[in-house]
């Protein structure tokens, strides 16, 4: 994704601007995906320029046709989910119609699986939508029903999140909890 430019990137001399970081998202992609394919590579674009190689580079990645790439990406921006659909998956996030960002809901999701289908090739491979959130790790029901539903929805993929736990002792409970599950006894 373009990053959350909001989070002290200026301070540290990053472009804070959008639509540049689109150009340099969508010229980084290309640049990795073309060196997955392997050497030599030459990629000569508005920000970015690499030439062919002569030390040894990495063998390309053994998964074809690539690595999976997720993508963050804003629903409904044409221009972000043409960029997620290019690529394995989106991690959505919805622009809402005062303009401000939102969480997706499972209603969006449906939304998102439905474009997808509508709008990538039907050779283009299985396509993830990723959503994150928090689930209760001390009660294993509740954490797998909210999964469920995200899951009914057309999810792929659960991130567990804790962006607000105030420190690392807080994660740690969570990861010994472990995952949310349908299976008695398994966390």
């Amino acid at each position: 994704g373009l990053g959350a430019v909001d989070t002290g990137f200026a301070a540290f001399g990053e472009v804070t601007d959008r639509r540049a970081r689109a150009e340099l998202l969508d010229e980084g992609l290309a640049i990795l995906t073309g060196l997955w394919r392997g050497q030599p590579f030459r990629h000569r674009g508005r920000h970015y320029t690499v030439e062919p190689t002569e030390f040894p580079a990495p063998p390309p990645p053994v998964q074809q046709p690539r690595i999976p790439i997720w993508v963050a990406a804003a629903w409904p921006s044409r221009r972000s989910m043409r960029r997620a659909l290019r690529y394995d998956g989106i991690l959505p996030m919805v622009i809402g119609d005062d303009g401000a960002a939102r969480q997706a809901t499972p209603d969006d999701v449906r939304a998102i699986v439905d474009h997808a289908r509508e709008h990538r090739p039907p050779d283009a491979g299985p396509f993830d939508v990723v959503v994150e959130g928090e689930t209760p790790g001390d009660d294993p029901a509740a954490a797998a029903a909210e999964v469920r539903r995200w899951a009914g929805a057309g999810a792929t993929w659960w991130m567990e999140t804790r962006w607000s736990a105030p420190d690392v002792a807080t994660v740690r409970e969570r990861i010994a909890q472990g995952p949310p599950s349908d299976r008695p006894g398994e966390g």
